[in-house]
């Protein structure tokens, strides 16, 4: 019941948010999401879009109420979640809905990524620039809203099951984010979440400004660029006690290895969201190796994790078999 509730919520928002035209492009895609769904998962939301389809085309729609009418005429107390479920869902939750022929216009797939929409489906999974405000009172000024980029993943793809984890699709395996290069006019690097997150209050950084950690860029310098990032909320299963090379293999095509910062703010926005602790018993291997300083020595992997009371703490691994060091995954940006 919570999943179909999420649909329809899901499903209101499009309505509110998309022009006639950029509904048909999401047709297409909800239409080909049915053929990848991941098991055990509602996806009424995509199935009422290509329903509605059929019928919008038969009579003007001049309001979000009068969509809403046009889904299921006979059972019009779906949206209300009053009355007789039995006459939408049989067989567990799977909806009686007409199969509809595909017809594919061309449109461009930007019409997918409107944040609200990727909001609206992620749910606590997504960071964005509302979420910012919200949280870090970060003042986005109309003149750079053009500057962040669109959201490059579909509604298609987050929808479909996880490469990490049978059964389990993208959407909930994963937290996307809006990285940012500066926060209040400084640069946000893994020392600068440090001064921002010193404690004692959760989430807090921890061990991050010890000897070990000093002259390393991928904690004094390196910041995030400003796009969207798409990580794997814990370690790939099953990548502990694997070598650097090993684990490295694990990754699709389409996945890296996610950045020392990126890492970071992903386990720190998580917490923020949903008081949750991401790899709270595990390190997280990272892309960056160290330098030579003074008190470390030269290509040690960089790992973000062990996020429990204590708070989020960074560390080095040799690359050599260990117990507690999995890998992150980072979704690349599509060319």
């Amino acid at each position: 019941m919570q999943s179909r509730e999420k649909d329809i919520r899901l499903l209101r928002t499009i309505f509110a948010e998309y022009a006639d035209a950029e509904l048909n492009q999401l047709i297409v895609e909800a239409r080909q999401s049915l053929n990848n769904a991941c098991p055990e998962q509602s996806f009424v939301a995509p199935q009422i879009i290509a329903h509605t389809s059929s019928v919008r085309a038969q009579a003007p729609i001049k309001s979000v109420a009068d969509e809403e009418s046009l889904i299921f005429p006979n059972v019009p107390d779906i949206v209300s979640d009053e009355g007789d479920e039995s006459a939408l869902f049989r067989d567990g939750d799977e909806p009686r809905l007409p199969q509809l022929p595909i017809v594919v216009p061309t449109m461009s797939p930007a019409v997918f990524t409107k944040p609200s929409i990727i909001r609206a489906l992620m749910g606590t999974n997504f960071f964005g620039v509302e979420e910012w405000k919200q949280y870090y009172d970060v003042q986005f000024p109309s003149v750079d809203i053009p500057q962040i980029p669109p959201f490059p993943w579909s509604i298609e793809l987050l929808n479909s099951p996880c490469p990490f984890n049978p059964g389990k699709c993208i959407k909930d395996t994963h937290f996307a984010f809006l990285g940012l290069p500066t926060m209040h006019g400084v640069p946000l690097t893994v020392e600068q979440w440090f001064k921002i997150h010193p404690g004692p209050q959760q989430p807090k950084v921890y061990r991050v400004r010890d000897l070990r950690h000093r002259g390393q860029p991928h904690i004094d310098v390196t910041s995030m660029s400003l796009r969207w990032y798409l990580i794997l909320k814990e370690i790939v299963p099953n990548s502990t006690d694997k070598t650097r090379a090993e684990q490295s293999a694990m990754l699709p095509e389409t996945y890296e290895l996610p950045m020392t910062i990126a890492e970071t703010s992903k386990d720190l926005l998580v917490y923020k969201r949903v008081r949750i602790y991401c790899n709270s018993k595990r390190w997280t291997a990272c892309a960056e190796h160290t330098v030579k300083t003074s008190s470390r020595a030269a290509g040690q992997v960089s790992c973000v994790g062990y996020f429990y009371e204590g708070g989020l703490s960074g560390s080095y691994w040799y690359g050599e078999r260990d117990a507690y060091v999995g890998v992150g995954a980072s979704r690349k940006v599509p060319a």
